[in-house]
């Protein structure tokens, strides 16, 4: 019977303890930036490459790339959250390729994405929304 007594306060205590831990912050708009989403801005290639520099949501320079084979149309770059200046360079799949600079804010109601599209023409640049 003691050793009952002594299991069930012991699970108790862990139900307890692991109830009362706080909740693992998510990282949102409202403070650590916005996360990128590209797409073809004019014509029939596709990204074959992606590129971007920037400020992360702790505030750290750091940099992300990635090449697409088979080429895409579109892409989310989710889980990563851009804030200040931010550079990003793109190759299209017929060999064009382009870059630009922008400012990401820290914040924005009710969004989390900013809408980059490339292959600009003409110059071959972004269209940042």
């Amino acid at each position: 019977m003691y050793q009952r007594i002594v299991l069930f306060a012991a699970v108790f205590g862990l139900l307890v303890g692991l109830a009362t831990l706080a909740p693992t912050p998510t990282a949102d708009a409202g403070s650590n930036g916005q996360q990128l989403f590209f797409y073809v801005y004019s014509g029939s290639a596709k990204i074959s490459w992606l590129y971007v520099n920037g400020t992360n949501q702790n505030g750290v320079k750091t940099t992300w790339s990635r090449t697409f084979s088979p080429a895409t149309a579109s892409y989310s770059l989710s889980g990563w959250w851009w804030k200040g200046t931010t550079y990003m360079q793109y190759r299209m799949s017929d060999g064009r390729t382009g870059a630009c600079t922008f400012m990401m804010p820290v914040n924005q109601p009710n969004r989390d994405w900013i809408a980059i599209g490339v292959n600009r023409q003409p110059g071959n640049s972004c269209w940042v929304n």
